[in-house]
């Protein structure tokens, strides 16, 4: 087997073209981490979408865990030669899903109602995640086309990050849907108790704080007594 990296042109396309419409949907529409009402009213269309994210979600999730399963076996150089390709085939398909999955999210997001630190966060953290594995993407078709193991380890790890990231931004969906105890509640103590505080602290730096001030104005002050002289 000839050891010559391969060229890899239609696998550049394809993330570039993924790129390309992850940033003009960004841009098409702009994620509102306050109440909907604040954006642009969606046309009926959009919201009909929109209303297919809970099922193209999932695609990401389930197609980046089989990834997983790829990148194991391709650790060895043998492993690599076997499963590189399907491996590529499986991420760029993940991170197709991760895009589709986003956007669809915003749209559904534009029919009003999302709001509070776990909305925030979940769109947050899938966008940031879904940029990661694009980047990931990138890396993993320039080690193959190289032959660079020194890419190969940088994109293993942001993978695993990224992957990391977006399956801590579906935990926080998963809030929107069933409660901030649905993960939890049955849960070993020794499980529990850490993940309740890193939850906490999450939506601490999501959520606004309580103004103070405008607590204290909404106090109405006693009468004065009358002064008289």
């Amino acid at each position: 087997m000839s050891d010559q990296p391969k060229s890899y042109v239609a696998a550049w396309i394809t993330a570039l073209l993924l790129i390309v419409v992850f940033i003009l949907g960004l841009l098409m529409y702009p994620p509102v981490f306050e109440a909907a009402k604040d954006a642009p009213k969606a046309s009926e269309s959009v919201l009909f979408v929109g209303r297919f994210h809970p099922v193209v979600v999932h695609l990401p999730v389930g197609t980046l865990m089989l990834l997983v399963l790829f990148e194991i076996a391709c650790l060895s150089r043998r492993g690599e030669e076997k499963f590189g390709a399907a491996s590529l085939l499986t991420l760029t398909v993940g991170s197709a899903g991760a895009v589709a999955g986003v956007l669809v999210g915003i749209m559904l997001s534009r029919e009003g109602g999302y709001e509070g630190g776990n909305f925030i966060l979940h769109q947050a953290i899938g966008i940031g995640g879904t940029t990661g594995m694009l980047i990931a993407l990138t890396l993993r078709i320039s080690a193959m086309g190289s032959g660079h193991s020194g890419i190969m380890d940088c994109y293993r790890i942001l993978f695993l990050l990224s992957f990391a990231f977006i399956g801590l931004g579906a935990h926080f969906g998963g809030n929107m849907s069933h409660g901030n105890k649905f993960l939890t509640e049955f849960a070993p103590p020794a499980v529990r108790e850490p993940m309740v505080s890193f939850e906490k602290w999450m939506l601490s730096l999501a959520e606004k704080p309580k103004d103070k001030d405008a607590e204290e104005a909404a106090v109405p002050e006693p009468p004065k007594p009358a002064v008289t002289e």
